[in-house]
């Protein structure tokens, strides 16, 4: 339903980290010849593996762009509008390379609907 981001640029020394907190609000739709109710519980499951997977597909993808040290997400931006004196252009391919990254994940099940 919805989906909202956040991400926190932090400088110690010259290490860069990056704080990235993901919202996410969806419905779930259930198989009604699987399951006819599905518990509170049930879905507090749901939503606990929602954000593992988001956030390990994350971290991987994350990993992947800085081995190739392509920033296609813009976080040089980020600290430039941050930090506009750290920024060093043509280096900031290392620094992204070599960033830390922490990721945090809310996903809320808002509803449960049926398909047939």
């Amino acid at each position: 339903i919805r989906t909202a981001r956040k991400i926190t640029p932090q400088l110690e020394g010259e290490k860069v980290k990056f704080k990235i907190e993901l919202k996410v609000t969806a419905e779930l739709s259930e198989d009604p010849l699987y399951r006819k109710t599905i518990s509170k519980e049930a879905l507090d499951g749901q939503e606990r593996l929602f954000e593992e997977k988001l956030k390990s597909d994350a971290i991987r993808t994350l990993k992947k762009l800085q081995e190739y040290k392509s920033d296609i997400v813009g976080f040089g931006e980020i600290i430039r509008a941050r930090y506009p004196n750290f920024f060093h252009g043509q280096e900031w391919r290392e620094v992204f390379a070599n960033s830390e990254f922490d990721i945090h994940v809310d996903f809320l099940i808002k509803r449960v609907g049926t398909i047939s």
